[in-house]
C-alpha cells in the first residue's frame, strides 16, 4: 500500500510529464502556491484535502485511489502502473459542510467526543480526516437534501458491546440529521448518550408504558444484558444518530 505523500507525488510528476507543465502551472491552474505543489511533488507533506479534490477534477484522477489508496488513479492504470494502484475498490466504499465532486461526497471521520448540546444540536471537534463515498450510493440511501448529506459522519468505535455486528476500531457511518434522531426506528442501531454522559453504540426500542417513555438498550454482544432508561431530556440528547454503515449498509 502506497503513502499519501507517495501518490501525490506520483500524480504530479505523471501531469509534468504527460501534460508538460511545471509545478507553477499545475498550482495556478488549480489556484495553489508553486511552494505548496512543489513540497507535495517532493514529499514534504501530506496534500491537504482541497487540493486533493481540485487536482483529482482538473485532471481526472480517481479520487478514492488519491485520498485512500483504493483502485488506480485512472481507468487502464493497473495494467500499466501495478505498483502504484491499491486493492480494487469495494462495492460501497466533509470545513464547512460536506465536500463533493462529480463522483465522490468526502464524508468527515470525527473524534469519539460526539456529544449533544443543549438545544440538542451535535458538538464534536474539527474533523481529523475524510473518506470518499460513491455519491450514487449517498443520493439513494440519503436522497438529494445537501442539508441531509451534511449531518452525516463517520466515528471510529470503542467498545465490544455490538460484536460481531459492530467491531471495536471499525469506523461506522452516523446519520445525525435531525428526523432520524427524532423517529426511532425499533431495533435499529444508534449513537446513544446514556444519562451518566458515556457515549455509546446499541440497538434502540422506544418504550411508551403508564405515561412513562424509556429506551430499552440492545447489544449484539450476548455477554451483555439489555437495560433501560427512562427519557427525562429531549429524545436528541439522548440519541446522537443512526448508524447507517460499518463496510456495508446497515438498516
Amino acid at each position: 500500500m502506497t503513502t499519501l505523500r507517495e501518490r501525490a507525488h506520483w500524480a504530479i510528476s505523471y501531469i509534468v510529464k504527460n501534460q508538460g507543465l511545471s509545478n507553477e502551472q499545475i498550482a495556478k491552474e488549480l489556484g495553489f502556491s508553486k511552494e505548496t505543489v512543489r513540497g507535495y511533488r517532493n514529499k514534504a507533506a501530506d496534500p491537504k484535502v482541497e487540493f486533493i479534490v481540485k487536482f483529482c477534477d482538473k485532471y481526472g484522477f480517481d479520487l478514492l485511489w488519491f485520498s485512500k489508496g483504493i483502485g488506480e488513479p485512472f481507468p487502464g492504470a493497473r495494467q500499466q502502473f501495478p505498483e502504484i494502484c491499491g486493492p480494487e475498490e469495494p462495492a460501497i466504499p466533509p470545513s464547512e459542510g460536506t465536500v463533493t465532486t462529480e463522483s465522490y461526497i468526502l464524508i468527515p471521520e470525527v473524534e469519539g467526543r460526539v456529544t449533544a448540546g443543549p438545544e440538542g444540536g451535535l458538538l464534536y471537534d474539527e474533523p481529523i480526516d475524510h473518506y470518499p463515498f460513491k455519491k450514487t450510493w449517498i443520493l439513494n440511501k440519503f436522497g438529494r437534501d445537501s442539508a441531509h448529506h451534511k449531518a452525516l459522519v463517520l466515528v471510529r468505535v470503542t467498545g465490544d458491546s455490538m460484536i460481531s455486528t459492530i467491531n471495536p476500531g471499525e469506523l461506522v457511518l452516523v446519520d445525525t440529521w435531525e428526523p432520524e434522531r427524532l423517529q426511532i426506528k425499533d431495533g435499529s442501531i444508534y449513537l446513544v448518550r446514556m444519562p451518566d454522559g458515556m457515549i455509546t453504540v446499541k440497538r434502540l426500542m422506544l418504550n411508551r408504558l403508564d405515561g412513562e417513555v424509556s429506551l430499552v438498550c440492545l447489544s449484539d454482544n450476548p455477554s451483555f444484558k439489555p437495560f433501560k432508561f427512562q427519557v427525562e431530556m429531549p429524545l436528541q440528547w439522548y440519541v446522537l444518530g443512526r448508524i447507517r454503515w460499518v463496510g456495508r449498509e446497515i438498516d
